[in-house]
């Protein structure tokens, strides 16, 4: 992702989003990163495993 996300350009930019389990708080999170920009990520919400509830924390 990080190559691929050094071509982006603004014409063509890139966004790369993952939905990963974070052990320490029991908590799905959803980040975003985009390119051109950087690559920063973004927390944009936690969720509970099968969904049954989500605390959207960007938007």
């Amino acid at each position: 992702m990080e190559a691929a996300g050094a071509r982006a350009t603004a014409e063509a930019p890139l966004a790369w989003i993952a939905l990963e389990a974070n052990r320490t708080v029991h908590r799905h999170e959803l980040r975003v990163r985009y390119w051109p920009g950087g690559g920063d990520e973004t927390l944009l919400a936690r969720a509970h495993a099968h969904g049954a509830d989500i605390e959207w924390l960007a938007g």
